[in-house]
């Protein structure tokens, strides 16, 4: 190998990346390697948490409660979907994937 491939293999492997600067190479220390040993801890921790019961995400805008209210008043069709959303305080997207979701 020759000492330039080495060089660059060497600071590689601690952790340096090489920017050039007016023609010469510049050394900056990176983070880029990934701590494997961390992440199968954070994964093995997430999965003990879900087997206890804990949820990861976002919550749900609406609950059960508010859908079934929600499609009642879709089913009567009295009032504009748009502004039942409002009422709801979700946007029309949304009111149309809970009805979605509800129906399947």
């Amino acid at each position: 190998m020759a000492p330039r491939a080495e060089l660059e293999q060497l600071m590689y492997l601690v952790g340096y990346s090489q920017h050039v600067v007016c023609g010469g190479v510049k050394c900056i220390p990176r983070k880029c390697y990934i701590n494997v040993e961390q992440k199968q801890s954070s994964q093995e921790g997430r999965f003990i948490a879900q087997k206890n019961g804990v949820k990861f995400g976002r919550k749900p805008s609406l609950s059960d409660k508010q859908v079934i209210e929600l499609i009642a008043e879709i089913e009567q069709a009295e009032i504009p979907k748009a502004e039942i959303a409002k009422r709801y305080g979700i946007s029309k997207t949304t009111l149309y994937r809970v009805c979605g979701e509800a129906t399947v």
